[in-house]
């Protein structure tokens, strides 16, 4: 998942078949790395199937990233600048999510 914003390219990488996500920022003018964070999300899962998507967007000046696991979803709330966990919400899996 990728997102421009704020003067900064934020990359979240992940596997679509493993828990969790790490979000990379890079300074867009320079290319220097700002940060690199491990979200929360749901926590370490050990599951033989799994599924992993992890979107990025910017909100009022933060950074929210939104995962959707096989597990279970989640909203995690960075700063844009440092990488910081402000916030960290977990929710009940879609049943309509197909996996």
């Amino acid at each position: 998942a990728l997102l421009v914003a704020g003067g900064a390219v934020y990359v979240a990488y992940y596997s679509p078949i493993s828990s969790g996500a790490t979000v990379h920022a890079f300074d867009l003018k320079t290319g220097a790395p700002r940060f690199s964070t491990a979200v929360r999300g749901l926590g370490p899962i050990d599951h033989s199937k799994y599924a992993n998507q992890v979107v990025l967007r910017s909100v009022g000046g933060a950074l929210a990233v939104f995962g959707n696991e096989a597990a279970g979803r989640y909203i995690e709330v960075l700063d844009a600048t440092t990488g910081k966990t402000l916030s960290n919400r977990v929710l009940p899996q879609d049943p309509r999510a197909r996996r």
